[in-house]
C-alpha cells in the first residue's frame, strides 16, 4: 500500500531573529506567502536571507489563511491587503527602520500595495510570480461575470424589483398585501441566489510538496477556495496592475517561463514599464520560483541592492507615507 505523504501542521508566521552585534546592523524582511497557501513554501527562502544577510526574517501567510476553512472561505481580496499592512505597520515598529518586503504570488500584489503607502518603511520588494493577471482567460472572464452578479447585478435586481412594487402600489394597480407578498418573494429570490453562490466552491487543486529533513510533505493547503471569494482577486490584481507601475521603491520582478498560473507575458510588460524595475524570468520554472535553485542569490542580491539605495529614498519619500486609517486607495472603497 502506498504510504501517505505527512501534511505539515498550519501556521500563520514564522519568525526568524537574527542575533549579530550591533543589533543596529541586522536587516529586516517581511515575507508573505500565496493565496490559499501558508509561510512554510517560503521558510527554505528565509532560511537562506536570515544566515546570509543576516536578517531577521518573518514569514506571514496571507491574512485569514490560519488553517480555520470557514474564515478563509468568507475572506475577500480587501481583507488582504488591509490586514497586512497592519501586520507590516507592526513589524516596522519594533525597531522603525526600513523594511525588505518579498511577496510570492498573491503576497507580491500586497506587498506593492504596502510598498505604494509606505515608501519611506520599504528598502525595496522582490515579487516571486506576482499573479498581477490571470493567465487562463476563462478565469478571467468567469471571475468578472461572478464579481459583477454578486457585488452588482444581485444589489440593482433587488433595487429594480422594490422600484416596480412600490410604482404599481402607488398607481393604485397593486394591493398593499400583494406588494408586500410580492416584495418579500424577490427579495427571498434574490436572497437565495446570494447565498447559493456564495456556497459554491472550487477546487484549489493538490497541495504542493516540500522537503523537510530528507522527507517529502505536504505543505498546508486549503482544498477549495469560495467562488465569489476567488473572483474577487480578479479586480485586486487590476488594481495592482496600476499600482505596479508607479511604484517608487526598487523592485525586483521574478517570473518562471513556464507558468501555468500567471500571465507572465502581461507581467513581463507590466515590470517594463515600471520605473526602476530589475525584471528575472526563469525560461524552466514553473509558477513556484521560491524553490527554485538560483531564486535565493536573486532575492538575496535584489534586497541589498534595496538596503544600499535607502538612505536617499528616506530623504526623498519621508513625508509621503499614508497612515492606516486614511482614506484607501482608488477602486476600494467598491470592494476591489
Amino acid at each position: 500500500m502506498e504510504e501517505r505523504v505527512r501534511e505539515l501542521d498550519w501556521v500563520t508566521e514564522i519568525r526568524l531573529d537574527a542575533r549579530a552585534a550591533p543589533p543596529g546592523k541586522v536587516q529586516r524582511v517581511m515575507m508573505f506567502a500565496g493565496f490559499a497557501s501558508s509561510p512554510e513554501v517560503l521558510r527554505d527562502l528565509g532560511t537562506a536571507m536570515h544566515e546570509r544577510l543576516p536578517a531577521t526574517v518573518l514569514m506571514h501567510g496571507l491574512p485569514r489563511h490560519s488553517g480555520d476553512e470557514g474564515q478563509f472561505l468568507r475572506s475577500r481580496s480587501w481583507h488582504y491587503w488591509r490586514e497586512a499592512e497592519t501586520l507590516f505597520l507592526d513589524f516596522w515598529k519594533e525597531e522603525k527602520r526600513p523594511v525588505a518586503l518579498v511577496g510570492y504570488s498573491t503576497g507580491a500584489n500586497v506587498v506593492l500595495t504596502i510598498a505604494a503607502r509606505h515608501p519611506s518603511k520599504v528598502a525595496g520588494i522582490v515579487l516571486l510570480s506576482p499573479y498581477l493577471r490571470a493567465r487562463s482567460r476563462t478565469t478571467r472572464a468567469a471571475s468578472y461575470g461572478v464579481a459583477g452578479l454578486y457585488y452588482l447585478g444581485l444589489p440593482m435586481a433587488a433595487a429594480g424589483c422594490f422600484g416596480l412594487i412600490l410604482s404599481r402600489y402607488l398607481r393604485g394597480s397593486c394591493s398593499g398585501r400583494r406588494s408586500l407578498a410580492l416584495a418579500a418573494g424577490s427579495f427571498l429570490g434574490i436572497g437565495a441566489a446570494a447565498r447559493a453562490l456564495s456556497a459554491t466552491t472550487l477546487s484549489l487543486g493538490e497541495a504542493p510538496t516540500l522537503v523537510r529533513g530528507g522527507e517529502e510533505v505536504k505543505a498546508p493547503h486549503f482544498e477549495r477556495v469560495s467562488l465569489v471569494g476567488g473572483s474577487t482577486l480578479v479586480p485586486f490584481q487590476l488594481l495592482t496592475r496600476w499600482i505596479a507601475r508607479k511604484t517608487t521603491v526598487p523592485v525586483t520582478y521574478v517570473f518562471g517561463g513556464k507558468d501555468s498560473v500567471v500571465d507572465v507575458e502581461n507581467g513581463v510588460l507590466v515590470a517594463r514599464k515600471t520605473p526602476r524595475a530589475d525584471l528575472v524570468v526563469l525560461s524552466n520554472a514553473q509558477h513556484r520560483v521560491v524553490v527554485e535553485p538560483r531564486i535565493g542569490d536573486i532575492v538575496y542580491e535584489a534586497i541589498l541592492k534595496g538596503f544600499h539605495e535607502v538612505a536617499s529614498r528616506q530623504r526623498e519619500f519621508a513625508d509621503v507615507d499614508v497612515a492606516a486609517g486614511d482614506p484607501q486607495p482608488a477602486g476600494a472603497a467598491a470592494g476591489i
